[in-house]
């Protein structure tokens, strides 16, 4: 198993590397204040995404190898429907902060939602088929093509929107690849909405709280940017979102890789076994994780930066990054007590996190906001706690698990 997710990890690995390459030369182009706004515009679109995948990838993982195509084709018909509508919703939010040419983003949204989810339900597909060589394609395509399309946009006439537009081609991209060599997506529209839906209701112990938890993640996270914004302006937002971005994209693949080899192998031994298993592999992640994150840390503050001439507006990256960095070593860390928590149907546990980690980040950017602190000191706030509540939450799943199976 463990062999596996190294495969996955390291396949993936590749193409978080050139993202993270690309960045310094994307920031050199770049202001703070236009990759602000770009994040702000991405904030319907990922709690539309959400939606879309329904967390059917973690049906998909858990599926019998004979029903695995009809479940994969019933996921992709369910995400059309859903990015169909969701990106409509998407252009209420749009038409409130002033942009125009609203056909034009209704289109743009609708085919990175659909576009996106489909690669993660592909991946998901292939990992379940045992295809993990096209899996890890999928996964390094994914982790580097935004930053390649946006680079390459950049040197082009759609100079101002190249942000928004390479991030639409890059899963846009894949999608048609998938479309021209996997047969079994082409049969998606033989299956009914109607029975996706009665799928996703079977499976609800996983897609309702699964997907619960994961809305109130991304409202979270959208809503310290949108904090971060209302303290410190749009430069200060663009800075730390693309932080995050950088030091997210191998956040994603390790958990994501986590979640999609490990919740099917759990399955096969007793509660005991499983448990110490976890904790195995949770100290493995984590120190990974480190490693990966240290890495990062000294590449940015070993005056890369500062080599390239960038905006010194930029430079904040460096400080921002040890925060956010602590907060991501936990959550990674935290993805096998999470993959338990899906062999038992028990993902309420981590809605129930996710609000009381929403209401805090609320609290805390009220009362930063209301004593006359920075954004400073509200980021350092929010990753230091976030940390510490993602430990709890481990020692929360193992203790309820072990409480209702003993």
């Amino acid at each position: 198993m463990y062999r596996l997710l190294l495969k996955v990890i390291s396949s993936s690995g590749g193409g978080v590397i050139v993202n993270i390459l690309l960045y310094p030369f994307i920031i050199n182009i770049f202001s703070p204040m236009e990759y602000g706004e770009f994040s702000l515009f991405l904030v319907p679109l990922t709690i539309v995404v959400v939606f879309a995948n329904f967390k059917m990838d973690l049906v998909i993982v858990s599926a019998n190898k004979q029903d695995l195509t009809r479940m994969f084709r019933l996921s992709i018909i369910f995400a059309l429907y859903v990015s169909i509508v969701g990106a409509a919703l998407s252009v209420i939010y749009y038409k409130m902060i002033g942009v125009d040419d609203l056909f034009k983003i209704y289109l743009l949204s609708n085919v990175y939602v659909f576009s996106y989810v489909v690669i993660q339900l592909a991946t998901a597909f292939y990992i379940r088929a045992d295809k993990i060589g096209i899996a890890s394609l999928l996964l390094f395509y994914q982790s580097s093509a935004i930053g390649v399309f946006q680079l390459i946009l950049s040197m082009t006439s759609l100079r101002t929107d190249a942000l928004v537009y390479g991030s639409v081609l890059a899963p846009f991209s894949a999608l048609i690849i998938i479309l021209i060599f996997e047969r079994d997506i082409r049969g998606c529209f033989k299956v009914k909405f109607s029975d996706a839906i009665k799928e996703v209701r079977y499976n609800k112990d996983i897609t309702y709280y699964a997907t619960g938890q994961n809305i109130i993640n991304s409202l979270s996270v959208s809503l310290v940017l949108i904090i971060i914004n209302y303290i410190g302006g749009t430069n200060i937002a663009g800075v730390y979102s693309l932080a995050s971005k950088i030091l997210v994209i191998p956040c994603r693949v390790v958990s994501s890789a986590v979640r999609q080899t490990f919740t099917s192998y759990l399955s096969g031994f007793d509660i005991k076994i499983q448990i110490k298993k976890v904790y195995k592999l949770s100290i493995f992640i984590f120190l990974i994780s480190t490693l990966i994150y240290l890495a990062v840390l000294l590449s940015l503050n070993f005056g890369i930066l500062e080599y390239l001439n960038v905006d010194p507006k930029w430079l904040k990256i460096n400080e921002f990054s040890i925060y956010i960095s602590i907060w991501l070593v936990a959550v990674v860390g935290c993805s096998p007590f999470i993959s338990l928590m899906t062999v038992y149907k028990n993902n309420k546990q981590y809605m129930k996190f996710e609000i009381v980690n929403l209401f805090t980040r609320i609290l805390i950017g009220m009362m930063i906001i209301f004593l006359g602190f920075g954004y400073n000191d509200y980021i350092i706030v929010v990753n230091i706690l976030g940390a510490i509540f993602y430990m709890l939450l481990s020692i929360a799943i193992v203790r309820k698990i072990e409480n209702e199976n003993s």
